[in-house]
């Protein structure tokens, strides 16, 4: 059978006219001397139904170009493979599936944060203790003890040295004591460098 030259396509070069088409273009193949389109999307291909390179966002299976949309979780490609799959998903050996995988890193992030949690409550359940036991203890102090400063007392203070002060030195001061008769006596006695006293009743 003989053809116009004008008529064969994708031929890459010049046609011979014995011979034919010795190479053809991208997008076409070599089949008895002619070029033949070949598979939508397909660059470089063996014949209709076997492709070698698929064009951009393209994913080559089973020798056909497939859009990367069309694999489950697929995101991009690169080299006619899934490149990035969503997360919690990994791309398998051959860059055409992506199959659900543990994230390690974000399981570790997550205990981390837990932990972090966890020791916070426990600080914090930590310090509120301390400051109730704190309280019961100045309730409790507060009972024989009363503080005050110095600077707003009228009470005479006699200095002992190294800045201690008192209001008394002796106890009833020469006074006689009864026996067997509850007395009660206000003693104070400051600091004068911290400016505070405490006054024990």
């Amino acid at each position: 059978i003989c053809k116009s030259t004008t008529t064969i396509k994708g031929c890459k070069g010049e046609i011979d006219k014995e011979y034919g088409c010795r190479e053809c273009l991208t997008g076409y193949y070599l089949i008895n001397k002619e070029c033949s389109k070949c598979g939508k999307q397909c660059m470089t291909c063996l014949n209709e139904k076997e492709c070698n390179k698929c064009e951009d966002e393209y994913i080559i299976i089973n020798k056909e170009c497939i859009h990367y949309s069309n694999i489950n979780k697929c995101k991009e490609t690169k080299n006619n493979k899934c490149s990035k799959c969503s997360f919690w998903y990994g791309i398998n050996e051959d860059g055409t599936k992506c199959n659900k995988e543990i994230v390690w890193w974000m399981i570790m992030i997550i205990i981390i944060i837990i932990l972090i949690i966890i020791i916070i409550i426990i600080t914090i359940i930590i310090i509120m203790i301390n400051y109730i036991i704190k309280r019961k203890e100045k309730k409790e102090q507060e009972k024989t003890t009363t503080i005050f400063k110095i600077s707003q007392s009228n009470i005479k203070f006699i200095s002992i040295g190294d800045g201690i002060i008192t209001n008394k030195k002796e106890i009833g001061e020469g006074e006689k004591i009864e026996v067997n008769k509850e007395i009660r006596e206000i003693i104070c006695i400051g600091n004068e460098n911290k400016e505070k006293k405490r006054k024990y009743k």
